[in-house]
């Protein structure tokens, strides 16, 4: 008989990462998206998140499932594209989660043209992206989440070491969920 895993030795991603498998085949595909992340809301808390696939090439989003954001909020990303230095660090680290605290200290974030058009509008002071390319195919996908600023202190509402290696190990689980969804299978070929 196998011996009881004490509750504390447990990662606390596992629970959603089987969520994720178990319940990708019983989602429709036009909800598995917005259902996905909202999986994510227990694991890594944030206020908005945005899941977008498209051309590497254009940068511009084919299929887009924003939450707690409005529905313009991607086209407001899309047309800042060019001067968000995150962008070329997410493309740089694929499958890695980038902070953008990691590639702009919040002063100079706080102060550019970038955060007044794309962020600032939406309350957005903590942004945590991951990127994947497809090299086969040359599609991308983007799972972003986002914090608003709070009351406290911003540092203090950052994603921390633990949010930054969960969202890496949930990218890599975002994919194979919906390649699944898509292809509509269970795993067993």
């Amino acid at each position: 008989m196998p011996t009881p895993i004490a509750a504390e030795t447990l990662d606390p991603l596992d629970p959603v990462i089987a969520r994720l498998y178990r319940f990708a085949l019983s989602v429709t595909a036009e909800d598995y998206r917005g259902w996905a992340l909202q999986q994510l809301q227990s694991l890594i808390p944030h206020d908005g998140a945005l899941w977008g696939s498209g051309s590497a090439a254009r940068l511009k989003f084919h299929t887009v499932t924003v939450t707690g954001l409005p529905p313009e909020f991607p086209q407001t990303l899309e047309a800042t594209s060019k001067i968000n230095p995150i962008v070329p660090e997410i493309l740089k680290r694929l499958d890695t989660p980038v902070d953008m605290t990691s590639v702009m200290p919040d002063a100079q974030f706080f102060a550019s043209d970038l955060y007044r058009k794309s962020f600032a509008p939406y309350g957005i002071s903590r942004i945590l992206s991951t990127g994947h390319l497809d090299p086969r195919t040359g599609m991308y996908s983007l799972l972003t989440l986002y914090r608003k600023r709070a009351a406290r202190v911003l540092l203090q509402n950052g994603f921390n070491e633990r949010f930054l290696c969960a969202a890496g190990r949930v990218v890599c689980i975002h994919r194979g969920t919906a390649h699944r969804h898509r292809h509509g299978h269970n795993g067993t070929e």
